[in-house]
């Protein structure tokens, strides 16, 4: 892990289904979790569709806050639901960080404790939405932008999360709150 920034199609990922795992760029044994296109601005783009039953895609485990603790996390959505009452992962740490989505509402955990909830800005199921969210260590500063537009802010005061471990995408580690949507151009920054 080295450079400013992650992306699932610069770093080695295993698709885990429930039936096999597989490299990024192939299709797993019961084809339930595929690679597909989606036309955002007139760029085709590759996305990762989960289908809320036994997805996930998770990386090695490593720590990306021992030099630098602040980050920031930017990645595209697009839900198949926003009315599930039910947690969907959409990126997790476990015991560092996560990012979820329960009906309409995004929730930033920074260091797996205090959440901030970006409320009812998903306004439709089926389009695209990009989110980034923030931490500054100097600060404890967080901050949610869904669409480029700042959803919400505050300080954290959970103490900082460090320590190597996995980040999953589109479950959390033990392969609950399933997500049902698609996701693409996940990136850390630190």
């Amino acid at each position: 892990f080295s450079g400013t920034y992650w992306d699932y199609d610069a770093y080695y990922i295993d698709i885990q289904d429930g039936n096999g795992s597989t490299g990024v760029g192939s299709t797993t044994t019961d084809g339930t979790f595929t690679v597909t296109q989606g036309k955002v601005q007139g760029k085709y783009l590759k996305s990762l569709t989960f289908d809320g039953g036994n997805d996930e895609m998770h990386t090695a485990s490593f720590d990306f806050r021992t030099a630098a603790p602040s980050y920031t996390l930017a990645f595209w959505m697009n839900p198949n639901t926003i009315t599930s009452s039910d947690i969907q992962s959409l990126v997790f740490q476990d015991q560092k960080f996560y990012v979820r989505q329960v009906e309409d509402d995004i929730i930033f955990a920074p260091n797996y404790g205090t959440e901030f909830t970006a409320s009812a800005k998903l306004l439709s199921h089926s389009n695209w939405f990009h989110v980034a969210c923030t931490f500054d260590d100097s600060d404890n500063a967080v901050a949610m932008y869904v669409n480029g537009v700042l959803a919400t802010s505050g300080t954290d005061s959970t103490s900082n999360t460090t320590g190597a471990n996995q980040m999953y995408f589109g479950a959390k580690n033990d392969n609950s709150h399933d997500y049902q949507g698609k996701l693409r151009d996940i990136r850390l920054y630190d």
